[in-house]
């Protein structure tokens, strides 16, 4: 494999100022045993061995970026900062045990839009062992999948747990999701009815909006608390070694409300047989189900919040495709198709009578 000489100069910017005390006379070599290329960042998992017998392994997360473009790479600059050290901060504060941890931060090079942390051994993303047993596996694989997300409910609660803030406006951020919401169900709505003819949604936008102005919260429930939340908290960025559930990856952690989250994991899962048809909805459901039970049995949430974030997720994630497909009519066809199944399921969820 040709090593890019970005890599080589991480490394070795690595064997001088974090394993320093590891290089006689800086002697040591160096191989790049895999590559993880993701829409925004490619991943490099490299391999690192010292004179004196020692091997460290990391992983370089190189930040995709038009370095051609001031504003962008600065912006990219500043959220890699942000994330290295909210990574950090999570390493610190963690209650590391034998079932959870969060991976280990080593460095940043913000000029370099790169971002280093320890390895984590024999590994593999929860999103393969999800797509692996609803694709190929039977009933036990599944079941065991059932338990692992489970423990992937306690892991988010534990992470919740670490800086716990003030209490926020709750009803006040429900408005703010609500007109969130509404503005990209417009524009998925004017999508829709424009490009493709033969199809027709049977709502529209003012469904939504009188539906929503029904839906309240209660402000003295106590569970308005404001978290250090992860932000991107997907099977993506959760690895598991056949033991241990580990967590990567803060790339937008800020202080909100913990519903982010779990929206946001709740969202993905739902979203497999809406993107894979061959899934199974109920095996799914299952999932989600031993999700959130794991996460309850640390504290009750507040699952109409859980919905909203997960509509969150869902609108912008549908107005990332539409931009993203528009181009090819085949593609369009199956989005056309995908957003009519997912707007006809809003419209009988429960939670409009609650």
């Amino acid at each position: 494999m040709a090593v890019p000489s970005l890599i080589t100069k991480i490394v070795r910017k690595l064997t001088e100022n974090e394993f320093v005390e590891l290089v006689a006379n800086k002697d040591f070599k160096f191989d790049v045993e895999r590559v993880h290329k993701r829409r925004l960042s490619d991943v490099y998992l490299v391999s690192i061995s010292f004179s004196g017998g020692a091997t460290k392994r990391v992983c370089i997360k190189v930040v995709k970026c038009d370095r051609e473009n001031d504003s962008l790479f600065d912006v990219n600059k500043k959220k890699l900062i942000h994330e290295y050290e909210s990574h950090l901060l999570s390493y610190n504060d963690f209650d590391h045990s034998s079932q959870f941890c969060v991976v280990k931060p080593l460095a940043v090079y913000p000029d370099d839009l790169v971002f280093v942390s320890e390895a984590f051994d024999d590994s593999t993303t929860l999103e393969d062992m999800i797509t692996k047993a609803l694709f190929f596996g039977g009933s036990d694989s599944v079941g065991e999948l059932e338990t692992l997300m489970y423990s992937c409910g306690v892991l988010l609660n534990k992470y919740h747990s670490i800086n716990v803030k003030n209490i926020g406006d709750l009803q006040g951020t429900l408005d703010t999701l609500k007109e969130y919401i509404l503005v990209r169900i417009d524009l998925i709505y004017a999508f829709f009815n424009k490009k493709q003819k033969g199809y027709s949604l049977s709502r529209g936008l003012g469904f939504y909006q009188q539906q929503f102005s029904k839906v309240k919260v209660d402000p003295d429930a106590g569970e308005g608390e404001l978290v250090i939340i992860h932000g991107d908290f997907t099977p993506a960025n959760v690895l598991y070694d056949g033991n241990t559930l580990a967590l990567i990856d803060f790339s937008e952690s800020a202080e909100a409300l913990r519903y982010v989250d779990v929206g946001g994991f709740v969202n993905y899962l739902d979203m497999l047989p809406l993107n894979k048809p061959f899934f199974s909805s109920r095996k799914v459901a299952s999932l989600k189900a031993a999700f959130i039970e794991g996460y309850c049995a640390g504290s009750n949430i507040n699952h109409l919040l859980v919905e909203f974030y997960q509509f969150r997720y869902f609108s912008t994630n549908m107005l990332t495709q539409i931009y993203e497909m528009e181009g090819s009519r085949l593609k369009r066809l199956v989005l056309h198709r995908r957003i009519r199944r997912y707007m006809e399921m809003l419209e009988g969820k429960d939670f409009w009578q609650k």
